[in-house]
């Protein structure tokens, strides 16, 4: 059982491409790898992904990206691969950069116990007291909107149960009964003109801002469970 699962969702939208459909078996061809040998043609998209599909890239008529779950070090062969498909269509208007980390961190502490957490930080018991019937809080969440330069950033952190956690991720493993769930989203609109190096770049400057909200949100985890 790990401890934490983590996966990352890469997307670059750009705009719709009609030739792309025609182009789709070349592009899978392209797309497969020793790594990558299993692959689906779909209406308007190709998905190649390996045995385990726990590392998978895609290219479509309108975006193209990575899917990743469990260790990072394969983003940037990923993204080379996409790279070196999308060069096999017309050139891209990029519309939309996007990155999208999403944590799953093990608690020694009790759901009960950590949703009282949850709750006391967003002070909401005032006015849910108020309401004509009593109320039970079965679940929360921190949300957050934020902005750090051209990028836009949806933070949501908050108390899950195994069986929650496990429609975001495919794993195999046995998932720890109970944890932290953190979800970042970053984008960023692309200026005029922008090519796939900028979309690079963009990963580049979100990668670890994204994964230095999920390194703090695990030291704070962390610091509760030494505590028990």
């Amino acid at each position: 059982m790990s401890d934490q699962l983590s996966k990352y969702v890469i997307e670059f939208r750009y705009r719709p491409i009609a030739s792309a459909v025609d182009r789709r078996g070349d592009l899978a061809d392209v797309m497969t790898s020793k790594s990558l040998t299993e692959w689906v043609i779909g209406k308007d998209r190709v998905d190649v992904f390996n045995p385990e599909r726990n590392k998978a890239i895609f290219v479509s008529y309108q975006n193209c990206g990575i899917a990743l779950e469990g260790e990072s070090g394969s983003v940037d062969s990923l993204l080379t691969s996409v790279q070196n498909a999308v060069k096999r269509l017309p050139e891209q208007d990029y519309q939309r950069f996007g990155l999208r980390l999403t944590s799953y961190v093990k608690t020694n502490r009790p759901f009960s116990s950590l949703l009282k957490s949850f709750q006391a930080k967003l002070t909401q018991e005032n006015f849910l007291n108020k309401a004509p019937k009593k109320v039970q809080v079965d679940d929360i969440a921190l949300v957050y909107d934020l902005s750090a330069g051209q990028e836009k950033i949806h933070l949501q952190v908050g108390p899950m149960k195994a069986d929650q956690a496990g429609g975001f991720f495919s794993t195999q493993e046995e998932i720890p009964e109970t944890g932290v769930f953190i979800d970042v989203d970053i984008f960023s609109q692309p200026n005029p003109g922008a090519t796939f190096k900028d979309a690079r770049r963009f990963v580049f400057s979100a990668r670890p801002l994204a994964e230095s909200f999920c390194k703090h949100v695990c030291e704070i985890v962390e610091a509760q469970n030494a505590k028990k």
